[in-house]
């Protein structure tokens, strides 16, 4: 039988401002006082970034698109992206307000808004938006949602909506939810349990099928059980780098890692720089 060790919930110095509502999204608050460089960030869930100070840059070298405080960058789930955080010259902090949407979110507005939704998935994986003032009050409307414990699901979800909304009227018109890749159920099923001592068995037992045929249709799709738990583990430990003022050593329980200096060097190899250059000093 799985157990938790660790997780999200339980770890008592994640302290910070990272808020997960399982079935509606997330939202938290990335904090940097240095210049960080991160490539191939991935997005498991469409999500909306609001620079709040600073610059956010996007792109690789040959291609970076800055984008200055008040403007939006947003990510399709499943989209892979070179970003940068610069502090601003004037205060020394870059700020940026992220929130994301979970398949059951984005699938009651599609049914609520058809209209608003992408005919297909052609687009792009990621744009940058101007400033929109209604679109920023809708954002921190959400945030502050997922803040306040007693708040419903329902009311919860409605301010979402009113983001997605904003978003398809501000030029971002995500697709509606499809049938998930097996690659995606298996992201979806460990990322509420990434410290989970999970094995491809544990998986497939959870999913209703063998473990052969797991191995075998993941194959099918490029990857594998081992990538998926790896790469799942080290982006949660960046978000939570990046939004919690808790140490790296607790971070990387938090994900998985009994061993911070393992964390720390999975970490470098998958995104570029190591943990400690992520945290504020």
């Amino acid at each position: 039988m799985l157990e938790r060790k660790f997780s999200l919930e339980t770890c008592p110095n994640l302290k910070g401002d990272l808020a997960f509502r399982p079935g509606l999204g997330a939202a938290g608050v990335i904090v940097a006082r240095r210049t960080q460089e991160l490539r191939t960030v991935p997005a498991f869930e469409p999500a909306v970034i609001l620079v709040l100070e600073g610059t956010k840059e996007v792109g690789r070298s040959d291609r970076i698109i800055p984008l200055a405080a008040g403007s939006y960058l947003t990510m399709r789930a499943g989209c892979e992206v070179d970003l940068g955080n610069l502090p601003s010259p004037t205060s020394g902090c870059y700020r940026a307000l992220v929130v994301s949407f979970a398949k059951e979110t984005l699938q009651v507005f599609a049914q609520q808004y058809p209209a608003r939704i992408a005919r297909d998935a052609s687009g792009p994986a990621w744009q940058g938006l101007a400033p929109n003032q209604a679109l920023k009050n809708s954002l921190l409307h959400a945030h502050q949602g997922f803040q306040e414990g007693p708040l419903c699901d329902d009311a919860l979800r409605c301010r979402l909506i009113e983001v997605l909304i904003l978003l398809a009227d501000h030029g971002c018109r995500w697709p509606a939810p499809g049938l998930e890749t097996d690659a995606e159920r298996v992201r979806l099923l460990l990322s509420s349990r990434p410290a989970a001592p999970w094995s491809a068995a544990d998986a497939a037992d959870a999913l209703g099928i063998s473990e052969s045929s797991l191995r075998r249709r993941l194959s099918q799709e490029k990857t594998s059980f081992r990538a998926i738990l790896s790469d799942l583990r080290l982006s949660t430990g960046l978000m939570l780098l990046q939004t919690s003022e808790a140490s790296i050593a607790d971070i990387a329980l938090a994900c998985g890692y009994e061993s911070p200096s393992r964390f720390s060097e999975r970490f470098l190899a998958r995104f570029g720089t190591l943990p400690s250059q992520l945290r504020l000093e």
